[in-house]
């Protein structure tokens, strides 16, 4: 029952206005108990430890002086646009791989699902497995895009620097693969290049999400000195 209200309140919470790192709060704790109820082991610590590196990240950015800077010069604006959308994809892949080496099929530990469903069904406890990889990673869409907003920058201009740069990403994996050796390196380096595919598809979801829960957030008119 919690676990459905919290789902449930994650998309409701946008519905009234606030200020950017109002909402991004409210995301991040209305994710929390889903995520808590799908938790066996230090799953909990590295999302505490992942939301503190996030909420850094977001007031660094909205300094008066990181502010500044970006509204100084075209061509100082478009170097920090790639510095966030650089680090917005480390993030990412950091949210992804941070609990575990998704990779491997034994990382998958059906107890987590335990809580929630009783008798075994495969279907349900996949969703509940995915839903627990890819909500932190909600999470930094969520900053990203709120960071976004509060820069005034193009949203479009954005998630096309970003998908650019996990091209690049996804070419390191792929000259990673491996042909030779144990079969357990063989699979897990074409899982690595397969999942960082995935994931750039995946960015048109986080974005889209990102834009639901932050549709009627609050941006001040930045302040230049």
């Amino acid at each position: 029952m919690v676990f459905v209200i919290s789902l449930i309140a994650v998309f409701l919470h946008s519905s009234t206005p606030s200020g950017i790192k109002q909402s991004i709060g409210k995301t991040y704790v209305l994710l929390t108990p889903s995520l808590l109820l799908l938790s066996i082991s230090y799953e909990v610590l590295f999302y505490a430890c992942l939301g503190l590196h996030l909420f850094i990240w977001l007031n660094i950015e909205l300094s008066p002086r990181s502010t500044s800077s970006s509204l100084s010069s075209s061509s100082s604006r478009s170097t920090l646009d790639v510095r966030r959308a650089t680090i917005y994809i480390i993030e990412c892949y950091g949210a992804c791989f941070g609990t575990g080496d998704i990779a491997s099929i034994s990382s998958f530990e059906l107890s987590s699902t335990y809580r929630l469903v009783t008798v075994f069904s495969p279907f349900t406890m996949s969703a509940l497995l995915v839903w627990k990889l890819i909500a932190p990673v909600v999470v930094v869409a969520v900053v990203y895009s709120g960071l976004t907003r509060s820069l005034r920058s193009r949203f479009s201009s954005g998630f096309l620097l970003v998908l650019a740069l996990a091209d690049v990403m996804t070419v390191n994996f792929f000259f990673l693969v491996k042909d030779e050796g144990s079969w357990q390196d063989i699979g897990i380096s074409i899982s690595h290049f397969a999942i960082a595919n995935f994931i750039i598809i995946l960015q048109l979801v986080f974005f889209s999400l990102s834009s639901l829960f932050l549709r009627n957030t609050h941006v001040p008119k930045p302040h230049v000195p």
